[in-house]
């Protein structure tokens, strides 16, 4: 997969694919501008960065509570 694919997959923009490899997304480097990606690789990452629901609404409601 190349940057956009994976952004169509992730459903996120290529921009957030880039900083997702900065961030540690595996990826083969093909030349200056051109990766490539496996979705194992892909889908590992997101697992990793997975934030649940309840997560979420317990910072929404921590932060609405210092207000």
């Amino acid at each position: 997969m190349r940057t956009a694919d994976v952004a169509a997959y992730a459903r996120v923009s290529p921009r957030t694919v880039r900083k997702w490899f900065k961030e540690g997304l595996r990826h083969l480097k093909l030349s200056h501008k051109n990766l490539l990606f496996r979705k194992e690789w892909v889908d590992e990452f997101l697992l990793r960065h997975e934030c649940s629901a309840s997560r979420v609404e317990t910072l929404v409601d921590k932060i609405l509570a210092e207000m």
